[in-house]
């Protein structure tokens, strides 16, 4: 093999070992940046069923808006309600046009009316789901139709 060959073959192995790399570096980044979008959605989730759980319980309604929820306080780790309001519903949807009494007869896991927005680790077992669907029952007089 000759020199030029040599140092060629080098510098096709140094060229895919940059590239190589560079897409390890690459999904580490991305799996790193889902994480942290995912966290983020987790805490806005988790706020706006609190929330919707104590608006549900002073207003005795279903939120109609957005500016509905301001008239309620709260926070988490990482966001306060409603100073945050705008960068919470960058993370969740809300159904406003939700049928509370529907809502009531739902369990944790067909609860619809509160959904993350992109990427999110689970949000309905941790209880705040649940809490906001026995005010709804409270509330609008509903039972459970699933056993648990």
């Amino acid at each position: 093999m000759t020199p030029r060959a040599k140092k060629l073959i080098f510098r096709c192995c140094a060229v895919t070992l940059v590239l190589a790399l560079c897409g390890v570096a690459w999904v580490a980044y991305e799996g790193i940046s889902v994480s942290i979008h995912a966290e983020y959605t987790l805490h806005a989730v988790d706020l706006i069923s609190v929330v919707i759980d104590k608006y549900v319980g002073k207003k005795g309604k279903w939120p109609a808006s957005w500016e509905d929820l301001t008239t309620v306080s709260s926070r988490n780790a990482m966001y306060s309600w409603p100073e945050d309001w705008e960068k919470v519903r960058l993370h969740v949807s809300v159904d406003f046009e939700a049928d509370p009494a529907k809502l009531a007869k739902q369990s944790v896991e067909e609860f619809d009316a509160i959904k993350p927005v992109g990427p999110c680790y689970p949000y309905k077992q941790n209880g705040h789901v649940e809490d906001l669907i026995e005010t709804l029952r409270k509330k609008t007089g509903g039972q459970q139709d699933h056993v648990r």
